[in-house]
């Protein structure tokens, strides 16, 4: 999608590339694929007090996780409002994801997806 990862590029040039690989594959990628699983089904859980997954809790943890990227820019990285907004379409990207949990019924059909796409 275009998106610049800072902290992934400052990463890549203290580590070197092997390294910042091995650390992120599984943690960037794999744990914040489950990640994500939980969050989705906790808020359907808690907020909306459904026991499974659904759609409205979909498009709420949607909004969510691409309003908080938006955050994220501005407030760690200080870019400021007109640039950061874009990054809340990587919300979409959750709804997409997160759709092969609420069709699978587990979190690991999202994990590939995330692992390659958060580089």
């Amino acid at each position: 999608m275009g998106f610049r990862v800072s902290h992934f590029d400052l990463a890549r040039r203290t580590l070197g590339l092997a390294a910042v690989m091995a650390l992120y594959v599984p943690l960037w990628g794999v744990l914040e694929a489950l990640w994500m699983s939980y969050v989705y089904a906790y808020l359907d859980l808690a907020l909306l007090r459904r026991p499974h997954p659904s759609w409205p809790g979909l498009v709420l943890g949607g909004a969510w996780f691409g309003g908080l990227h938006a955050a994220v820019q501005m407030l760690a990285y200080h870019v400021p409002w007109d640039r950061a907004w874009p990054d809340v379409a990587i919300g979409l990207l959750f709804c997409i994801t997160q759709s092969i949990t609420k069709w699978s019924g587990n979190g690991w059909g999202a994990a590939p997806f995330w692992t390659v796409s958060n580089f």
